[in-house]
């Protein structure tokens, strides 16, 4: 029998300084999804940064509804390497309920709206560039209660906006979030379940119907998890979904660069096992 092959990528940054090292980084462990680009930072700042809407006082930032316009930002880091890679690659957006928990605004009605717009747009120039996969980091999900309805709607409409496959990302524990999945309509979510093992307790299949889960199976913590520790989460996923990837539970971006590449090592090695 021909041995299985989980698909594996890496979620958010890298504790690196440019694209090249994170593309080379990531070629050297053999991840088989190239995340574009993202070296050491906060990724809603990123975005933030080079929106002409908003501006940064002291530690905060500030969006003006009124001037709110679309400013690429990683396209052209994707653009360059998809000339330099053949594997799939994916991109990734802040999306709409993290951002406006870091960008204070006047009318949050309003500028949810505006930037769902603009977040479209980078979409369709990712997809027109050659991404494979859009994620939409929302690490907020998790911490707010009750998920206002148009965040979802937000969510939905920027998934709708691509053909290509969408990931939504959500950090932490799913207590509170997990019954919201079924609504959000994206093909794949991708959960911590290595630093955040409690989550197995909130899962059913049905949850996930139609789409398919991305198993954060190593943490961002310093300790390094061995092939026989990853081998125990994948064992867990695989009572619930036959069709997974393998991922890091969220970035790296405070994560020494020898641990990250010890643990996606051992990830990928994970990844290419039959007997599970």
């Amino acid at each position: 029998m021909a041995k299985s092959r989980f698909k594996t990528m890496k979620l958010g940054s890298l504790p690196v300084e440019s694209w090249e090292e994170a593309l080379s980084l990531q070629k050297m462990i053999g991840v088989d999804i190239i995340t574009c680009g993202l070296p050491c930072g906060g990724f809603v700042d990123v975005y933030a940064n080079k929106m002409p809407s908003i501006r940064k006082i002291c530690d905060r930032f500030y969006l003006n509804t009124d001037a709110v316009s679309y400013a690429p930002v990683c396209s052209e880091c994707l653009s360059r390497m998809k000339k330099a890679v053949d594997n799939p690659l994916k991109a990734i957006i802040p999306g709409p309920a993290t951002f406006l928990s870091v960008a204070r605004c006047d009318n949050q009605k309003l500028a949810l709206m505006k930037l769902s717009e603009v977040l479209i747009e980078e979409v369709e120039a990712m997809e027109r560039i050659g991404a494979d996969f859009i994620q939409i980091n929302e690490p907020m999900l998790s911490r707010i209660y009750p998920v206002p309805r148009p965040f979802i709607h937000a969510i939905n409409k920027i998934a709708h906006s691509v053909s290509v496959p969408t990931i939504l990302h959500v950090c932490g524990e799913i207590s509170s979030f997990a019954h919201y999945i079924p609504g959000i309509e994206v093909e794949m979510v991708s959960l911590e379940f290595a630093g955040f093992p409690k989550n197995f307790d909130f899962l059913t299949k049905d949850l996930f119907e139609g789409k398919k889960v991305v198993v954060g199976c190593v943490s961002t913590k310093p300790r390094v998890e061995d092939v026989e520790m990853i081998k125990r989460v994948v064992d867990r996923a695989l009572d619930f979904f036959s069709d997974i990837i393998l991922s890091s539970d969220c970035g790296f971006a405070k994560t020494p660069k020898d641990v990250v590449i010890h643990k996606m090592t051992n990830m990928v090695e994970v990844s290419k096992e039959s007997d599970f």
